[in-house]
């Protein structure tokens, strides 16, 4: 669960703090600073972990194997199919689906997404297209 990889995030700056000895008022960036920045270059694990979603998703629309190729456009198009609510267009929007895109009808705000996407259930494309708005919204803050 994300919220574990939050507390987890938690604890290990906890320990990196004990063993370089950072003072308490250090800031949280200081940590996953990259190392020629002058941080500790320490992973965070929450965005790590969307990293990984979306390298899952796509080794599986490229795989080697035929059936799992198969299978996994055919769950990604009933995505798609089941969040516009309507036939798909064509070409159907697989980009701007898995990247998080709020356009060609596609929603952005967490309610909304969470309302019109929970019908398809937890799946693995579900949850790529959270990772992907999820390292968009990381992306434009900074």
């Amino acid at each position: 669960m994300k919220k574990d990889l939050y507390e987890l995030d938690l604890k290990c700056r906890e320990f990196l703090s004990e063993i370089v000895n950072v003072p308490g008022n250090a800031i949280t960036d200081f940590f996953y600073a990259d190392r020629n920045a002058g941080g500790l270059g320490a992973p965070k694990l929450s965005v790590e972990a969307d990293i990984w979603t979306l390298a899952q998703a796509v080794q599986l629309l490229s795989s080697p194997d035929p059936v799992v190729r198969a299978v996994s456009w055919g769950q990604l198009t009933q995505n798609i199919k089941l969040a516009l609510r309507y036939d798909l267009p064509d070409p159907p929007p697989f980009t701007e689906y898995l990247s998080g895109s709020t356009q060609r009808g596609f929603y952005g705000h967490r309610d909304m997404f969470d309302v019109r996407f929970s019908r398809q259930g937890d799946n693995m494309w579900g949850r790529a297209r959270k990772a992907a708005m999820h390292l968009n919204e990381l992306a434009a803050k900074q």
